[in-house]
């Protein structure tokens, strides 16, 4: 049984509304006594996400993209994530699957690091298309695994 969110808000695709949304995030952390090292951890992973649907621009009518933020409890402790937002099509997780198959750019090629990056520090990244929304999907240990 999926438990209830601790956390589900809407959020401007914005610079300005990021302090905003780490506020939630750092109250519903503390709220589920998690500690340090996973606000650390999804600070970083939220920052990626918020910051490449910030770059994707407006919408073409000129409205602000959204973003939608979902946070809960999961098994053993770990913290159940669900980031959408409304930008243009992109599968993080089918890019990474490409680029273990040999289909690496060039070693110049700027790009990419992000994804690698939020991938070693989630399990179970998942992504979906949910018209018109990109869904990424993971979850966070409670305490940091050492490899």
């Amino acid at each position: 049984m999926t438990s209830p969110p601790a956390l589900q808000e809407f959020f401007p695709a914005h610079p300005h509304h990021w302090p905003r949304l780490l506020e939630a995030v750092e109250g519903c952390v503390s709220r589920l006594g998690l500690g340090d090292g996973v606000l650390f951890r999804l600070t970083v992973c939220l920052d990626e996400l918020f910051t490449n649907t910030v770059k994707q621009g407006p919408e073409s009518n000129g409205e602000e993209r959204r973003v939608r933020l979902t946070l809960r409890s999961g098994e053993s402790g770990a913290l159940l994530v669900l980031y959408e937002d409304d930008a243009p099509p992109f599968d993080p997780v089918a890019w990474l699957e490409g680029h273990r198959l040999g289909e690496q750019e060039a070693p110049q090629q700027v790009g990419g690091v992000g994804i690698q990056m939020l991938e070693g520090l989630t399990r179970e990244l998942r992504y979906e298309r949910d018209e018109p929304w990109n869904r990424i999907s993971f979850a966070m240990a409670a305490e940091h695994e050492e490899s």
